[in-house]
């Protein structure tokens, strides 16, 4: 009898053990899979960002003074190891001596709205987690073009140069 009642109290004991490891534990391993989540998404955003250079750069030569839009999952195929998991646009703006490039992407998690890019990189704190409503004035190019640049007498072009329609 005496045995039974020791083997319950180790029982105890042992349950009690795994039970402060686990809150210790779970809470840590949930931290580091989101902060893991958000390094992702920036260097995702940020090879976006190179690639749109790198495109860009290689078809400026007969390039207009105008404003660019690039979808990421259509136009930067050729420079970008696409994932389908991402969805975005990026702004390139080169009605100045210096080009400028403004960022739209998200994923199911986070989402970068207009961010202006030009020789950054993007970090944990430029992201916000993803709202969806924030997303349905952002489906097109036309679209993304207006809500960077409201004043219609700019043309915005698509990647081969041509105006884009509403």
């Amino acid at each position: 009898m005496n045995n039974k009642g020791l083997n319950i109290v180790w029982i105890l004991l042992i349950l009690v053990l795994i039970s402060i490891a686990c809150i210790l534990i779970i809470p840590n391993s949930i931290k580091m899979y989101n902060n893991l989540k958000k390094d992702i998404f920036v260097s995702y955003a940020n090879d976006v960002i190179d690639a749109s250079d790198k495109t860009y750069t290689a078809s400026s030569s007969d390039r207009q003074s105008e404003i660019y839009v690039y979808e990421l999952n259509k136009d930067l195929k050729d420079t970008l190891k696409i994932d389908n998991s991402y969805e975005g646009f990026i702004v390139i703006d080169v009605r100045d001596i210096n080009v400028k490039y403004i960022l739209y992407i998200h994923n199911k998690d986070y989402q970068i709205i207009g961010k202006d890019v030009t020789g950054t990189k993007i970090t944990r704190n430029d992201l916000q987690y993803y709202n969806k409503n924030d997303w349905l004035n952002l489906k097109n190019l036309y679209q993304v073009c207006r809500t960077y640049e409201k004043d219609v007498s700019f043309d915005c072009l698509n990647k081969e140069g041509y105006i884009i329609a509403q």
